[in-house]
């Protein structure tokens, strides 16, 4: 199995990698209204754990500066995860991204409009000058979080690209932990997380008949 090549997902060179979907099935005539709740729901990162099953990740939406935020994401902003499981020792138990792309495409062949936004790996805030990264993959990972309208359909989806255990940028201690979590991710047991998240995101959004 390859990766898929999507419009603004970074190109997969080394490592593991996902491609997670999740789809509702509606009519052309609903697809506009169920998008628009689908667009709220991925906006609010602060609510992705709210709207997920029992299990999942939590996300909180911070400033570059580390300030919590309460708005969509912009570039430059900061996300806090809290993964189920042994958290970092040198970041209070929580792994860090950085959102370095946020875009909305249009595809007209395939009738289709997405929203995107691609995460990597990154420091805590007021951070950034010391060497370890707060993550269980190393820096050259992303993770790109997208929705997509189509004619008759909604989707979630998640696309992990370049994912290796961050065992170089991290303390010893946090070195083990990274590398038992990150592996166990490229063997699919972080895809069941993200599962969990674009499950989470369609969930209601399928139209009754379908």
């Amino acid at each position: 199995m390859k990766p898929k090549e999507i419009r603004g997902v970074p190109k997969h060179e080394k490592g593991g990698f996902h491609d997670t979907e999740s789809t509702a099935k509606t009519s052309a005539k609903l697809v506009d209204a169920k998008f628009e709740i689908l667009k709220q729901r991925f906006l609010d990162v602060n609510s992705w754990k709210e709207n997920s099953a029992v299990g999942a990740s939590e996300f909180k939406l911070f400033s570059k500066n580390g300030q919590p935020a309460n708005r969509r994401p912009e570039i430059g902003d900061k996300i806090r995860i809290n993964i189920p499981g042994p958290g970092g020792i040198q970041t209070d138990s929580y792994d860090w991204v950085d959102v370095i792309d946020y875009r909305e495409t249009k595809n007209a062949d395939e009738g289709t409009f997405s929203i995107v936004m691609t995460c990597r790996p990154a420091h805590p805030p007021r951070q950034e000058n010391e060497e370890n990264i707060a993550h269980f993959y190393g820096e050259d990972a992303t993770s790109t979080f997208m929705i997509t309208k189509g004619k008759d359909y909604v989707m979630a989806s998640v696309h992990g690209r370049n994912e290796k255990p961050n065992t170089k940028k991290a303390g010893w201690l946090d070195a083990v932990r990274n590398f038992f979590i990150g592996s166990g991710g490229i063997l699919g047991a972080g895809k069941a997380q993200w599962k969990l998240l674009t499950e989470g995101l369609i969930s209601g959004l399928e139209d009754a008949d379908k």
